[in-house]
């Protein structure tokens, strides 16, 4: 799911209007949108062909800068997998969040 302009949930300031677009990768990763406009990107952390991990991987020629919020149900040790996801962000220039609401 693709939210431009960004809408920051939590105590931080909100952009309105917002719009969403909405992406069904199945096969493929979906990065060859144009995703420059783009402020924030919902993924989640297992799909059915993919995973986070790939799509941020795949995100780097894109010229994507937004924010990244990978979604996730209960994990056994939630600040490792932050950590690894930060690795492959952080090489791109990508700030990322990890969420527990899935």
């Amino acid at each position: 799911m693709l939210i431009t302009p960004a809408v920051i949930f939590g105590p931080g300031i909100s952009k309105f209007p917002i719009s969403m677009k909405i992406l069904l990768c199945d096969d493929s990763l979906c990065p060859d949108d144009d995703l420059r406009g783009v402020d924030l990107l919902v993924v989640p952390l297992f799909g059915v062909k993919f995973d986070a991990c790939e799509m941020i991987a795949a995100l780097g020629p894109t010229g994507f800068k937004g924010h990244i919020r990978v979604v996730a149900g209960c994990l056994p040790d939630r600040e490792m997998v932050l950590a690894e996801l930060r690795v492959l962000a952080d090489r791109l220039g990508l700030d990322i969040e990890l969420s527990d609401c899935l």
